[in-house]
């Protein structure tokens, strides 16, 4: 294939808060071999200074790939940040980076060469992982992802991961969703498992760092508020996955995703009751075993919930 018969892609870095990594991100996005090639530099509106030092090294870069800088007015949201990128891009392929991990320079020309070989919609890699001391913590196969169905993501058993690409066109056609969807990398492989399917690439193509992320929050007051907000979050996740397979009349599947939507819905609404509980004990008990006693109820409905 001649430079001028190759595809434009674009290399989308995705940052939010992410000032201590991004300098890395930029620098592994910059290194990229792959032309031609338009590279977004994304922040969610950072209220530290991400945004500074990704318009500070766009401002200095001299090489020969396009660079858009880009802030959101408001904090949209991981998913929603996805689907505006989309709207903002050129390319054909969309590769996505994280601002807390680096792409190896080979990445983009690996993906670019299984998506024009395999003609599938998606595609996701392996993954280094390292700490934020960057230590070394071993090395991420995704073969499971090889031969991945419809059913895999409708069932929410599989997701893309942080190294996946899509067909930019596809999410054209689909609005974005609320900002309460943080797996876009499971509502993303469903989307390419209804058309043209997911591709995995056996070679490790970003060094990951482990135990951060822009969907990460860990600002829970206990065990029963973290997991009525990860139920919250996943059936905002199953409203969406309905309708966008609607679109594509597969009814199985619809039902499949509905029962689990139901499902969900039942278990969210006993962990909103047992918090309700626990306010209503903890009003009323008085004396030395207070305390005692509210642990004692969390440590019950917690394993109900998780059951």
């Amino acid at each position: 294939m001649t430079d001028n018969e190759k595809p434009l892609v674009t290399f989308a870095l995705f940052a939010y808060n992410q000032e201590q990594f991004v300098r890395e991100a930029v620098e592994g996005a910059f290194a990229q071999t792959y032309e031609p090639l338009e590279i977004i530099l994304s922040d969610d509106c950072s209220t530290d200074r991400t945004f500074e030092i990704m318009r500070e090294m766009s401002a200095a870069y001299e090489g020969p790939h396009k660079i858009i800088l880009n802030r959101n007015d408001t904090n949209y949201g991981l998913t929603p940040h996805v689907f505006n990128v989309a709207n903002i891009a050129s390319g054909k392929l969309l590769i996505a980076a994280a601002a807390d991990d680096v792409s190896f320079s080979n990445r983009t020309r690996l993906v670019v060469e299984n998506w024009l070989k395999t003609h599938c919609s998606a595609s996701t890699t392996d993954e280094e992982h390292y700490d934020v001391f960057g230590t070394y913590r071993g090395y991420f196969k995704r073969s499971m992802m090889a031969n991945s169905t419809i059913m895999d993501f409708a069932s929410v058993k599989k997701s893309l991961g942080c190294t996946w690409s899509i067909d930019r066109e596809l999410l054209l056609k689909y609005p974005a969703p609320s900002r309460d969807v943080v797996n876009e990398d499971v509502l993303l492989g469903l989307i390419a498992a209804l058309h043209n399917g997911v591709s995995y690439i056996p070679v490790a193509t970003v060094k990951r760092t482990v135990g951060v992320g822009i969907s990460s929050d860990r600002n829970f007051q206990s065990k029963i508020e973290e997991r009525v907000a990860i139920y919250t979050r996943r059936i905002a996740l199953l409203k969406v996955m309905v309708e966008v397979v609607r679109k594509s009349n597969y009814e199985n599947i619809i039902s499949s995703i509905e029962e689990e939507l139901n499902s969900t819905q039942l278990i969210l609404s006993y962990a909103e009751s047992g918090k309700m509980f626990l306010s209503t004990i903890g009003f009323f008990a008085i004396g030395a075993r207070k305390q005692q006693i509210i642990e004692i109820l969390k440590i019950t409905l917690f394993r109900i919930i998780r059951a």
